[in-house]
């Protein structure tokens, strides 16, 4: 079977559930450090003298959460480079080649997460900085709060807590984009190191095997790095131009014209993040070029339920930063009504249409 970076990159949000509990934790501490003595006539001073010391405590929590983003991240990996090998598998049983297994799976797929993962680690060091920048603000804001029921201070103070909880940590650059959330920045790093590892799980286990010729399917939707590259024939090991290479009934040969090698391809630009396009091993005397469609489409329906998902992240950190029990309340009603909206989009997913009107998330 074909084998894309999508088969990868559909195991990526399994990484956001340690970053998105570091989160609420990081917050819920900034929150009670500017609840602490509030309407205590210290109280600006004695936030700002004590933002070393939660600025350290944030730095442990990084720390931790680094390991737990690594082990998320190899496991991740591995299983999309497995999932490659085994789409091939289906490949070879098709053509009724021996199947053999490339024996450095494991190192192959070590080198992409250790990579992912320091992609990831480097824009969570720049975490403490942004706490105690959010936190000087929100003291500032909330400097008339030595006075006992000042609600407005208060309410300044929220608001500029809120403004964080929006999004959670942002301002990350990934490629040309440069105001990624956290959550979002580790998805897409992690979909890129999983797509990787998915097409060349794929890719080893054709070359163990002797299989030396892949083709690129269509996408439908294509882009102009990756359109020359569509029903084209690529080598793994670098043949380019024209080839001799037997023919499935191993008596006859065909010459076949290879456009270029799959590292070339991948050098500029196909499977690049996002890429909706499909790798088969190629035989020649079997294999079409001209009914070659990929079968992956962008899932309307689950990309729903993900943006539900995150409106349930987002009010889970504004319930986090809440500096009053009100607000809290409120906070918790906006996480219970969007959860139970998270359950009728999934549930959509095995209903007919225009069952039920779904709660915009915008």
């Amino acid at each position: 079977m074909p084998a894309s970076p999508e088969n990868g990159a559909q195991m990526a949000p399994r990484v956001l559930v340690a970053i998105n509990d570091a989160e609420l934790a990081i917050l819920r501490l900034v929150a009670m450090h500017l609840r602490d003595g509030r309407g205590q006539p210290d109280w600006r001073q004695a936030r700002l003298a004590e933002g070393q010391m939660l600025r350290a405590r944030i730095a442990r929590m990084i720390t931790y959460l680094a390991g737990a983003v690594a082990s998320e991240v190899n496991s991740i990996v591995l299983d999309a480079y497995n999932r490659g090998q085994a789409l091939a598998m289906a490949d070879l049983d098709l053509f009724l080649v021996p199947v053999l297994i490339a024996d450095d799976a494991v190192d192959t797929s070590a080198v992409i997460a250790q990579s992912t993962v320091d992609t990831i680690v480097q824009a969570m060091k720049l975490i403490p900085d942004m706490v105690i920048a959010t936190l000087r603000e929100a003291v500032a804001a909330g400097r008339d709060s030595n006075v006992a029921g000042d609600v407005a201070a208060l309410q300044r103070s929220q608001k500029i807590l809120e403004r964080l909880a929006s999004r959670g940590f942002a301002g990350f650059s990934y490629g040309p984009e440069c105001d990624w959330s956290l959550e979002e920045y580790a998805e897409m790093a992690v979909s890129a190191g999983a797509g990787r590892a998915a097409v060349q799980g794929h890719v080893d286990a054709l070359a163990a095997s002797g299989m030396d010729l892949v083709l690129v399917s269509v996408s439908p939707e294509a882009c102009q790095i990756c359109c020359p590259f569509e029903r084209q024939v690529l080598s793994i090991s670098g043949r380019v131009g024209r080839v001799l290479e037997p023919n499935g009934d191993e008596v006859s040969a065909s010459v076949t014209d290879v456009k270029a090698s799959l590292a070339g391809a991948i050098a500029k630009g196909l499977f690049h993040a996002g890429c909706r396009h499909e790798l088969s091993a190629y035989l020649p005397g079997v294999t079409r070029t001209d009914v070659v469609l990929s079968t992956q489409r962008r899932p309307r329906p689950e990309q729903r339920e993900h943006d539900v998902e995150r409106k349930v992240r987002q009010w889970k950190r504004r319930e986090a930063v809440a500096l009053d029990a009100l607000t809290r309340r409120r906070a918790a009603e906006e996480v219970r009504m969007w959860r139970m909206e998270s359950h009728r989009a999934h549930n959509e997913l095995t209903r007919p249409e225009g069952k039920w009107r779904p709660r915009s998330p915008g």
